[in-house]
């Protein structure tokens, strides 16, 4: 699908693409995981829960991207619960 938009869109660079394109998963799925989490402790809706190993899943993939090898050095130190999440 993402090799469709690239050539439908035009783009020239297909790596900057691909870097763009990780970058802002891995913070669209950093922001789901606080809010599910936020949801599940602060507001009593424990079966947002059931959803983090998903998206802990796609943050992961995403991290893994080359241009984000600080950020997941960084998460893999400090946040190793977000691995364990992805388990299920």
């Amino acid at each position: 699908m993402t090799t469709h938009f690239f050539e439908r869109a035009q783009l020239a660079d297909r790596a900057a693409f691909d870097a763009a394109y990780a970058v802002l998963g891995a913070q669209r799925n950093a922001k789901i995981l606080g809010i599910f989490v936020r949801l599940a402790v602060r507001d009593n809706k424990p079966k947002y829960l059931d959803l983090l190993p998903r998206v802990a899943r796609h943050f992961l993939t995403d991290i893994s991207h080359p241009a984000l090898s600080e950020v997941a050095a960084l998460i893999h130190d400090l946040a190793p619960e977000i691995e364990e999440a992805a388990k299920g």
